[in-house]
């Protein structure tokens, strides 16, 4: 067996594994697409002996990512109300706070009253 297809054989075994761990987590595809990129991001390494524990780590380090970004993602069940989704454009100008730009929209139509007009 050479050392290239011991290689492609341990990734095969870690992209199984991951599959099982991610289950009802991650698709299929997802997992063999974070793999893929792992994979890619070792191709030219020079020292071969770890890639197979790299890629793992990598390829976890990206399907965790989109697990948390999905989780804070507040999906269409958790939208905020038609009031402040669809209130008058109070986006702010670069170098303001954003988020106190935001946080005073939804206060806003929470109280049921007219937000204030963007300051230039």
């Amino acid at each position: 067996m050479s050392s290239q297809s011991g290689e492609e054989e341990a990734v095969r075994r870690v992209g199984a594994h991951l599959r099982a761990v991610y289950h009802g987590r991650q698709t299929p595809g997802q997992v063999d697409a974070a793999l893929s990129a792992a994979v890619q991001r070792f191709q030219d390494s020079r020292i071969r002996d770890f890639v197979p524990v790299l890629t793992e780590r990598h390829a976890r380090s990206l399907l965790d990512r989109a697990v948390r970004a999905e989780a804070a993602d507040p999906g269409p069940a958790r939208q905020p109300p038609d009031a402040v989704r669809d209130g008058p454009d109070l986006s702010a100008p670069p170098g303001t706070d954003r988020a106190a730009t935001r946080f005073a929209r939804i206060r806003t139509a929470l109280r049921g009253a007219s937000p204030p007009a963007a300051s230039s």
